[in-house]
């Protein structure tokens, strides 16, 4: 049970070790960015091309028709253990050892671009795997031992860092290598295919990935250095960013079993209604006068059959063989009745052929009399799933059974192309909430800027020109920070428009109402987060300077109604009443910046809302007359015209002296 469920959910696994690698990657081209050490380098791109040679894998297991993807996965893999070969080599000593290591690393490198030659892609993985996986591993072994002796890093790393490095390098190195060279030296390299590793490799490999950018993020990016208060606000930077990629991986991974299961049970749900149709129309005197024997192909009932099945064939395009197999009563097997292949086709099954590799669920259908869908099975023939159908007489006797079979492997990659999908999506949202953590603490890297600027401005409280060149830095500091976060959030767009874009594509293209139910929902919580994100840039905008308003014609009362509907289902959740009366003798086109409109609407009655317990929040819209608001300055028809948003409710309202 265990070993089907990591089976099924092998991509998932493969992608929570891609996405460790990722982070990894990203850590330690920091680390190098900071320190120039070159084992940070070298250990950046082993991380990187091995998390491309994943997502290769996936690619290649939803797109079947790129035949190169396979070979470019496996390519990718030996790069990634020479890069992990010089990262142990960097940590060697310098001078014999270490140009030892970098030759070693160089020769094992070799080794399996000789063995594509003589022995294939086959060849190519065994050697990579066993040669250049063990050299590398030791080396990677060796390098992390002599680093710890000589805790030369900048900066200085956590304890369990180089122990889980040292076990995730074993496993993606020493044990596959080990295990490989174990099975092609008891079966030949035919052992390799599909797969080099066992699912419990995958898994440790997944586990110890995600543990070591964990420990990479604590250490790297969220320090014990500073004040306690600032130490504070990077843990919790850090646990923010932490949870959002933990939540992230589990939603994802329940979406992408979802869109995988939608998906094939989508298939499988056609594949049934149409050959239970097929079984329902054809004619069952036409199948009792075939015998079940050669000679049956001269028959005239043969024939019309025969058109009729063949007009079902290519109407479905997606169906490979369409077939009437019966049972004789004497032996009880299954025998071919008619075969819709062209009888010059090397797939052809002439009528009384014995069907030897008849799966189960077909034999159980001569007895249930009941149509049913059976597979993935192998025969012959090839990987199938198949509908089976039964002919019956008027009497309810079984005369035959019509067989449908679509290609396993196909249906295999359409499921895995929707799991693909949430993955995907899974990926980008990991990502921004990682970048979420990533900008609290660099936000409060910049407050713990400000704040020694500020002690060092008290201190030189006398002294004037000193008191203008701290206070002019504060104020540069303060900008670079509006500058950050304007440019931080614009960046968080970019993902999240591709799930937008992602989305509306899989809600147009969804098979089954219940795809589109959950696409809706992405679509629902990713408009929320752009909201979000909206809402930072603005705030960024305004500290940077940079805030520009734009004005366009918008339908006036409909920009107003449309912001108190967002509060709506808030109102009713508190059992409040909310209310809008909108003066009919408002302008119904204007000219203004009909967001920002919205955006003051929302705040007051969000604040309304928030502070009432009780009762309700009515909204009430109108124009003023020209004589109410002097102070103005505005002549109403010339300069525009005045709109008055007043918002009451039964809260605890606002203190006098607050107004």
């Amino acid at each position: 049970m265990l070993h089907e469920f990591l089976t099924q959910r092998l991509d998932f696994i493969h992608f929570a070790h891609g996405l460790g690698l990722f982070f990894i990657a990203a850590f330690t081209g920091n680390m190098f960015r900071r320190g120039r050490q070159l084992h940070w380098l070298w250990l950046c791109l082993s991380s990187l091309s091995l998390a491309l040679s994943l997502a290769l894998v996936l690619a290649g297991k939803a797109f079947t028709g790129i035949q190169d993807l396979p070979a470019l996965a496996v390519s990718l893999h030996a790069l990634a253990l020479f890069f992990l070969a010089l990262f142990g080599s960097q940590g060697l000593p310098s001078g014999r050892p270490r140009s030892s290591g970098y030759v070693l690393s160089g020769i094992f490198l070799i080794l399996p671009a000789a063995a594509a030659v003589f022995y294939g892609v086959p060849g190519f993985a065994f050697s990579e795997l066993a040669g250049l996986g063990l050299v590398s591993g030791l080396l990677c072994l060796a390098g992390i031992w002599m680093l710890v002796r000589r805790k030369a890093d900048s900066p200085p790393l956590s304890g369990p860092f180089y122990p889980l490095l040292a076990l995730y390098a074993a496993s993606v190195t020493i044990l596959p290598g080990t295990y490989a060279a174990i099975l092609v030296s008891g079966q030949g390299l035919a052992a390799l295919a599909p797969s080099t590793a066992s699912e419990a490799f995958a898994v440790l490999s997944a586990a110890l990935a995600m543990a070591v950018a964990v420990v990479l993020a604590r250490t790297t990016a969220f320090g014990q250095d500073g004040p306690e208060r600032h130490r504070k606000q990077k843990i919790f930077a850090f646990a923010l960013g932490l949870s959002a990629v933990g939540v992230s991986i589990f939603l994802g991974f329940t979406f992408t079993d979802s869109l995988g299961d939608n998906a094939e049970r989508s298939i499988r749900n056609e594949l049934f209604m149409r050959v239970a149709a097929v079984g329902n129309a054809l004619d069952p005197e036409e199948v009792r006068m075939l015998s079940g024997e050669p000679g049956d192909t001269d028959s005239p009932s043969y024939k019309r059959l025969l058109r009729q099945l063949n007009k079902i064939r290519l109407s479905n395009k997606d169906i490979r063989f369409v077939y009437l197999v019966g049972m004789r009563p004497a032996d009880r097997n299954v025998v071919f009745i008619l075969d819709t292949e062209p009888p010059t086709s090397e797939d052809y099954a002439c009528p009384g052929l014995v069907y030897d590799e008849a799966p189960e669920g077909l034999k159980a259908i001569f007895s249930s009399g009941k149509t049913d869908l059976v597979g993935p099975y192998t025969d012959r023939w090839g990987f199938w799933v198949s509908g089976f159908a039964p002919v019956r007489d008027e009497f309810g006797a079984i005369l035959g059974v019509v067989g449908m079979d679509i290609n396993a492997h196909s249906l295999k990659a359409i499921v895995a192309a929707n799991r693909l999908m949430g993955i995907t999506i899974t990926f980008l949202l990991a990502v921004i909430g990682a970048g979420v953590g990533l900008l609290i603490e660099r936000n409060s890297e910049l407050n713990l800027a400000i704040s020694q600027l500020r002690q060092e401005v008290n201190c030189r409280v006398r002294a004037e020109t000193d008191l203008k060149e701290a206070r002019d830095t504060a104020e540069e500091a303060s900008r670079a920070k509006g500058d950050f976060l304007a440019s931080m959030s614009h960046e968080i767009r970019t993902p999240i428009n591709t799930i937008v874009g992602m989305t509306e594509i899989a809600m147009r293209e969804a098979s089954s109402p219940e795809q589109r139910t959950h696409m809706e929902a992405v679509k629902v919580a990713a408009d929320h987060l752009m909201s979000l994100v909206s809402d930072i840039l603005d705030l960024s905008k305004i500290e940077a300077g940079k805030l520009d308003l734009s004005f366009e014609s918008f339908d006036l009362p409909a920009a107003i109604e449309s912001a108190g509907l967002i509060l709506k289902a808030q109102a009713r959740a508190k059992g409040l009443s909310l209310s809008m009366d909108i003066d009919p003798t408002l302008p119904e086109r204007a000219e203004s910046d009909p967001r920002r409109l919205r955006q003051v609407i929302i705040n007051l009655l969000g604040n309304a809302i928030k502070f009432t317990e009780s009762g309700g929040v009515s909204l009430k819209a109108s124009s003023p007359g020209p004589n109410e608001y002097p102070d103005l300055g505005m002549t109403p028809g010339k300069d525009g015209f005045l709109l008055l948003v007043s918002i009451q409710d039964t809260g605890i309202g606002i203190p006098p002296d607050k107004t």
